[in-house]
């Protein structure tokens, strides 16, 4: 985090206030003062819910699920999914979010028991 010096000697009083306070005084000064303009950078960082959901179909991918989703094809953009039922099952889940059905199935049929 980059600290704009004169600003911060300036929210403390100026030069004159800085040279009458202890070591401890100015490190608890300067941790309040990260502290701050951390919080400040951090309510600015994360997009709302709304904001999250206009970006889908904008993207050529779905956030999250890894390179298996990806579309390659240019200018192809992502499509919003149906909403899940209210009391959704694994099957609903399975038939509503899995994209690639067959090859979970085929997957499943491949392995060896033990």
């Amino acid at each position: 985090m980059h600290i704009e010096r004169r600003h911060f000697i300036a929210s403390l009083g100026g030069a004159a206030a800085v040279g009458l306070m202890s070591h401890e005084a100015k490190a608890e000064a300067l941790e309040h003062y990260m502290s701050e303009r951390l919080e400040a950078v951090q309510q600015n960082q994360f997009p709302s819910a709304a904001e999250v959901e206009d970006q889908i179909v904008s993207r050529h991918y779905r956030r999250g699920v890894g390179g298996l989703f990806v579309t390659r094809r240019e200018g192809q953009k992502v499509t919003q999914l149906d909403p899940l039922p209210a009391r959704a099952t694994f099957f609903d889940f399975f038939e509503h979010r899995l994209a690639s059905k067959e090859h979970c199935l085929q997957s499943a049929n491949l392995v060896v028991p033990v």
